[in-house]
Order: C-alpha cells, then sequence, then structure tokens
C-alpha cells in the first residue's frame, strides 16, 4: 500500500484504543487508613490509602448544598505520587448527586478514582466521624493520552495539506497570458 499522508491519524487512535481492552476495573469498601492495591496492565502496582471524608456546606457557592471531599494518597511502586481527591456534590436544582472523579495522567495510562457511594450521607453531613466508610471504585486505562496525541498528529496534517506548495506559490506571482487572435486562427475557428 502506498504511504499517504494521513496513515499516521489513524495509527495511533487505533494503538489508543487498543489500549481499551487492558483497561482494570476494581472497587473496595474503605474506611480510614485502609490501602488498596492495583496493578496496571504495565505491571506495576498503586497502593492507595484513603485518608478520609471532608465535608464543607455550598456557603459562597450558587445552588450547593453540600459537598463530601475523599482524599486518597498514592504510591506507585512505593514511590509517593501525590494526593488525589474525588467527591459527591448535591445541588438545590437536582435531586442526584454529582460525581467529580480524581485523576493521575501519565503518557502511558491514567488513573481514575471515583466516589462510588458513602456510608451514611446524613452521618457524613453532620460530621459524625464514624460516618467515614466509602465505596470506592478504581479505573486505570492505558494510552488514553494517545487519542489527544492522534487529534494533534490529525491536525497538524492538515496544515500541512492545505499549506501552499512551491508550485502554487510560484505559479501564483507569474501574471497570466492573453490569448491573442490573429487573423489567421480566427478564420480556422471560425471554419470548424
Amino acid at each position: 500500500a502506498q504511504y499517504t499522508r494521513r496513515d499516521g491519524f489513524p495509527a495511533v487512535l487505533d494503538f489508543a484504543f487498543a489500549g481499551a481492552a487492558y483497561n482494570v476495573d476494581q472497587r473496595q469498601h474503605m474506611l480510614p487508613g485502609d490501602q488498596m492495591e492495583i496493578t496496571s496492565p504495565f505491571g506495576h502496582t498503586y497502593t492507595l490509602t484513603y485518608e478520609g471524608l471532608s465535608v464543607s456546606l455550598g456557603k459562597g457557592q450558587r445552588n450547593l448544598l453540600w459537598q463530601a471531599i475523599a482524599t486518597v494518597s498514592v504510591e506507585q511502586d512505593g514511590v509517593a505520587k501525590g494526593i488525589l481527591t474525588t467527591e459527591k456534590r448535591q445541588y438545590v436544582t437536582s435531586d442526584q448527586l454529582m460525581t467529580e472523579v480524581g485523576i493521575r495522567q501519565t503518557v502511558r495510562e491514567d488513573l481514575y478514582l471515583i466516589l462510588s457511594a458513602m456510608d451514611d450521607v446524613d452521618g457524613v453531613l453532620s460530621a459524625n466521624s464514624a460516618a467515614q466508610g466509602i465505596d470506592l471504585q478504581v479505573l486505570v486505562k492505558p494510552f488514553v493520552a494517545w487519542i489527544w496525541y492522534g487529534g494533534l498528529i490529525l491536525a497538524l496534517g492538515t496544515v500541512i495539506a492545505l499549506w501552499p506548495s512551491v508550485d502554487r506559490r510560484r505559479n501564483r506571482n507569474r501574471p497570466e497570458l492573453e490569448a491573442v487572435t490573429t487573423p489567421a486562427t480566427a478564420m480556422a475557428g471560425a471554419a470548424r
């Protein structure tokens, strides 16, 4: 098959979407201090330590009744990688809880933390320290960043394809030749 400029984009996207076959999804009920280990498709282990749940009432934020924020420390192969938070929010205008996902992105994979459920929402809202249990969902998705790289390659390829070539620029600066009609050519055209 002949190489064309557009071959790079599908190749990168195929590579990125093929990574979806290796997604890791794990759920666990946790109390403060509990740890969860999850192994990525690349073989390294994430150790997640649930630090606790904090609650704030919607003071100063429009339509927000309350938000509960779960704090989780992240280690990768024993090396601290930072803290991620995931949260649930309740708004005045909706009966449903909204979830904010904690994300740690790298070139090879993304780590997602989702606060799936809280044991006792009323206890959490009343600052009851015994109501700190949560269900945490953890996803590891390889090659997600490569979808974005594919989009950048597509945009770059489009710019290159639309960029005027040297021949077109050279022809643009040439004056157009006018057709010169002589009596002999005019008669030949009329005879046809």
